[in-house]
């Protein structure tokens, strides 16, 4: 390798980008309807342990201390969890997209 090469290069970043809306104009009211039912419907294909971390985060906005204290164990394991309830949600949206006519 060259000296000097790649020198001012920095290493790939492995965090997730933020989640957010690829739209900007307001949901249309029947979109935002479809998106509901669907959500619930993968919220009660989920395992309800699953599902309950996830709601906690996702639409109580708790934290994981929060979710930690509430359902009775370290911080590290309720954020493994949470991590864990929203690849099962990703994976069961993927699977529906998968299913489509």
């Amino acid at each position: 390798m060259r000296q000097g090469q790649n020198q001012h290069t920095q290493p790939p970043s492995h965090e997730a980008p933020p989640c957010r809306p690829c739209f900007s104009e307001p949901i249309d009211p029947e979109l935002a309807a479809l998106f509901h039912e669907l959500s619930l419907t993968l919220f009660a294909l989920m395992d309800p342990a699953d599902a309950d971390i996830l709601a906690r985060a996702e639409i109580r906005h708790q934290t994981a201390a929060q979710i930690a204290s509430r359902i009775g164990c370290s911080n590290t394991e309720a954020s493994r969890r949470l991590a864990h309830a929203r690849r099962c949600f990703c994976r069961l949206a993927a699977k529906s997209l998968a299913c489509g006519p």
